[in-house]
């Protein structure tokens, strides 16, 4: 079945399309503006390749906050809407992506109202969330005041991450997993814990890397792979492989509230190959210091 993706800016009238067969994933693309065609290229792809039998429609969204120059706000206004959007409607799914920090505190940037107006909707709004590297850090400080830490020096490179608990997210994943990890700072482990988040995958050497939490009526998922604008095919391969697996997995039922099985695909995409990684190695030696 396909993936239709709504490029219809709010100005433009949209055609409504809702059936017990379609589910309606959003996708909050905060990447800089050198990285937002091909962060939403690999959602597109690794959503679609999950489809099975259930038509998808995938929403663009922007935080009107987030900075952009000139060419970023042109591909904003024409292809995505307002997150302001979102707030009297409702998604099966949402994945909200990363961005480049400019300040040390996260609610000192411009958008962290925004930001964190979105996680109070998501909670009640949604049936599943994914929050993918620097949304992840932001989420937690919100809902729980966990502050992410600064390292004594940036932790680059590919790691290996075992699983912590078994989880359906992880069935089928084996034992051990390689992931890219490239960021200045963590956020603890014990903080993570005791606030209820399900820890899923880690690494002795790199912390925390994938965790989870049920907030209302949603899911929420967290990532920490790397985050650079150069390296983006290895973060948004991990978050749609994420979104993906929920997708193809959705009730097709007729009722407005959609329970998502985590159950992942037998053969999910891999977005740890070593290719990959290549890209996120080429990237690391041009942009050394635009990580989260």
């Amino acid at each position: 079945m396909p993936l239709l993706l709504d490029k219809t800016p709010a100005h433009t009238a949209a055609v409504q399309l809702r059936s017990h067969n379609c589910i309606e994933i959003g996708l909050v693309n905060n990447m800089p503006d050198a990285a937002l065609e091909a962060t939403e290229r690999q959602f597109v792809e690794l959503i679609q390749a999950a489809t099975n039998d259930i038509i998808v429609r995938l929403r663009l969204y922007a935080l009107p906050d987030v900075r952009r120059g000139d060419r970023g706000l042109q591909k904003t206004a024409a292809r995505y809407r307002d997150v302001a959007e979102l707030w009297d409607s409702r998604l099966d799914g949402l994945v909200v992506t990363g961005t480049e920090p400019r300040t040390a505190d996260l609610r000192d940037e411009p958008y962290w109202p925004t930001l964190g107006k979105l996680v109070d909707w998501a909670r009640d709004n949604t049936a599943s969330a994914i929050w993918s590297c620097l949304a992840a850090h932001a989420a937690v400080l919100h809902t729980d005041g966990i502050e992410r830490l600064p390292l004594a020096q940036k932790q680059f490179g590919v790691f290996d991450c075992g699983v912590v608990k078994a989880h359906p997210l992880t069935k089928g994943a084996g034992t051990q997993l390689r992931v890219p990890h490239s960021r200045h700072n963590d956020l603890p482990e014990a903080a993570l814990a005791s606030s209820g988040y399900r820890l899923l995958t880690r690494s002795a050497s790199a912390g925390v890397d994938a965790f989870t939490r049920a907030e209302r009526r949603s899911l929420f998922v967290f990532f920490r792979a790397i985050r650079n604008t150069r390296a983006t095919r290895s973060c948004a391969n991990t978050a749609a492989t994420l979104a993906a697996s929920s997708a193809a997995n959705v009730s097709t039922t007729r009722r407005r509230r959609r329970t998502i099985s985590m159950t992942p695909r037998r053969q999910p995409p891999r977005p740890f190959a070593r290719g990959r990684c290549m890209t996120v190695a080429r990237a690391h030696r041009r942009f050394p210091d635009a990580d989260p």
